[in-house]
């Protein structure tokens, strides 16, 4: 599966027409630097490694009743050295690593979305752990220069399930999210690596907005970025929706910088 550009919407109905009027035209709701780390257990001990990213939520109007809810991203994908010339590579854009889906439980917020993020005047802030498939797509590469060598190390299933009810109140539909999936479809860590290393946890957490994004995939991977494009290799063993093929794509590893 080829995912594109991070930059999403999603129509979400209004409880009626009116609702409309307070929303014509476009608008951000909120920028954010937040700071996605990773650490693994490794035969010579721990290792980490992190990466700024930049979220921009925002909305605009669409059909009658309708807006859409507008995402972008900005930022590098996470770079961790693990010794020993070994590393892998944590990949943006699929669906990972966003921070609303993230901390909106943490602050007791009653759902992800930007109706939430709206309701309380964009202040998201905080730090959580990210569990399950909301960690990154973990890859590597067994040649520096050569996007075509990238293997799949980690994946876990992304799967998050939501109750629906009506809020009365606000004239709309909630949406609750009530679990998140959790099941590993992908370790290979021994296979790329040999015995000894484990993810141990993932966190993502809100960081001041001068935070500079980290420059680490663009420094290590330059040979790379600059041999993939849109429609890069395929990365075998990565489970999609779609049940398609999933390609690197350069989007995967940068992103609007």
């Amino acid at each position: 599966m080829a995912f594109g550009d991070i930059n999403r919407r999603r129509f979400i109905a209004l409880g009626s027409a009116g609702s409309l009027l307070a929303l014509s035209g476009c608008a951000t709701v909120g920028v954010y630097r937040y700071k996605v780390a990773l650490e693994f257990d490794t035969p010579s001990g721990p290792r980490s490694g992190s990466t700024i990213l930049e979220a921009t939520y925002g909305w605009h109007a669409t059909l009658e009743t309708m807006f859409a809810e507008d995402l972008s991203i900005r930022g590098e994908a996470i770079y961790v050295d693990l010794g020993q010339d070994k590393f892998v590579v944590g990949l943006l854009n699929t669906g990972r690593m966003l921070p609303l889906p993230a901390l909106y439980d943490v602050l007791g917020w009653a759902r992800p979305d930007i109706h939430e993020l709206r309701a309380h005047e964009g202040k998201l802030s905080g730090k959580a752990p990210l569990p399950g498939g909301e960690a990154p797509i973990l890859v590597t590469f067994t040649g520096l220069d050569n996007p075509d060598t990238v293997k799949l190390v980690y994946e876990a299933k992304l799967n998050r399930r939501l109750s629906y009810s009506y809020d009365y109140e606000r004239k709309m539909q909630s949406v609750k999210e009530v679990s998140r999936g959790s099941e590993v479809t992908s370790d290979n860590f021994e296979a790329a690596f040999g015995k000894g290393y484990v993810l141990r946890g993932a966190t993502l957490e809100i960081v001041d907005p001068k935070t500079p994004f980290t420059t680490t995939v663009r420094d290590k991977l330059g040979a790379i970025l600059s041999r993939i494009g849109n429609a890069g290799p395929v990365v075998e063993g990565v489970i999609t929706e779609t049940k398609s093929v999933f390609r690197l794509q350069r989007t995967h590893l940068v992103q609007g910088l």
